[in-house]
């Protein structure tokens, strides 16, 4: 193609390019206001989803969070026997539902302080009663009458409505087992023993029931309010909102008045000894604490040995 007049080759292939350069090189005229919308836009979208996710966590929490407290086992592997102890088999009703337990009757030599006492054992959150059998068989030798029982949802005890435990069907299960020692038994001296969980049950009775004799919590903790804040992850979430559950066993403790023993291994990683320390400062009764060093959550009397048994005693010589 031939070259317009003043226009040479080399400049006809560069002048188009040379132009759009210029067209586009001029500066582009947004709005202020637009400039703050796509901005605010680009802003929200991630928020709106991180807000989303979180509401969600959150209430698959509350639909879950029996999961995170309650470990039941329906198998249930030794009885008394394994200690020596003679037993009988229990089953009572409750809501229309049955609890099934063991009864150990006191022991025919058995002395003061412990002798005419009924101790109510309320086991902790896993297992069953199979997994306290040795404990429950000490404390019968001890020289008290016992009854120990599995909450519905656990060992051989019915499933609660609905199939999940909560803290108030441990309560519900709770009443009938007092209801069972005093109707059946003609229990009159009861003392409450709650290991770890079953603490929380222990406590909620005595609170129901001052005449009971004297309380004994064993690996207990505060609230399920503080055992959820020591978990770095759960610390992430509105627990308070999200547990239906409490279990505010310190403050409950400052409404109970009969003698009261906290026990606790210093070496429990699972709920700490600080948690007994302010279980035995919130009790406003006759009280003790017992720490025992070296025992962890569950072999306190292991490790204690034979002072075990005598700081029971110093409780029951509380008793009026």
């Amino acid at each position: 193609m031939p070259c317009r007049r003043g226009m040479t080759a080399s400049a006809g292939r560069w002048a188009w390019p040379e132009r759009l350069w210029r067209i586009s090189a001029r500066p582009i005229s947004i709005p202020a206001r637009r400039i703050r919308t796509m901005l605010k836009r680009a802003l929200l979208g991630p928020v709106v989803v991180a807000v989303g996710v979180y509401a969600v966590l959150c209430v698959y929490l509350y639909s879950v969070q029996t999961q995170f407290i309650f470990f039941p086992s329906r198998t249930i592997e030794f009885t008394p026997a394994v200690g020596g102890c003679s037993y009988e088999d229990v089953t009572l009703a409750v809501e229309g539902q049955k609890l099934h337990g063991w009864w150990l009757p006191a022991p025919l030599d058995a002395k003061p302080p412990f002798a005419g006492k009924t101790l109510v054992y309320f086991h902790g959150n896993g297992g069953n009663v199979g997994a306290n059998a040795g404990h429950t068989c000490r404390l019968n030798r001890l020289g008290f009458a016992v009854f120990i029982f599995d909450y519905r949802g656990y060992g051989q005890s019915d499933a609660p409505p609905g199939g999940k435990i909560h803290e108030r069907t441990l309560y519900e299960d709770g009443e009938a087992a007092l209801r069972y020692v005093k109707s059946e038994r003609r229990a009159e001296r009861v003392v409450l023993y709650g290991h770890s969980l079953g603490g929380a049950v222990a406590i909620e009775m005595a609170k129901r029931h001052p005449e009971s004799a004297a309380l004994i919590t064993e690996a207990a903790f505060t609230s399920l309010l503080d055992m959820a804040n020591k978990d770095p992850v759960f610390r992430l979430f509105p627990v308070g909102l999200i547990l239906d559950q409490k279990m505010e066993n310190e403050a409950k403790l400052r409404e109970v008045r009969m003698p009261v023993l906290v026990i606790h291994g210093k070496a429990d990683t699972l709920i700490p000894p600080a948690m007994a320390e302010r279980l035995h400062s919130a009790a406003t009764g006759p009280k003790r604490l017992y720490l025992v060093a070296g025992a962890g959550h569950d072999d306190v009397a292991d490790t204690a040995g034979a002072d075990y048994g005598a700081q029971v005693a110093a409780l029951l010589e509380m008793v009026k």
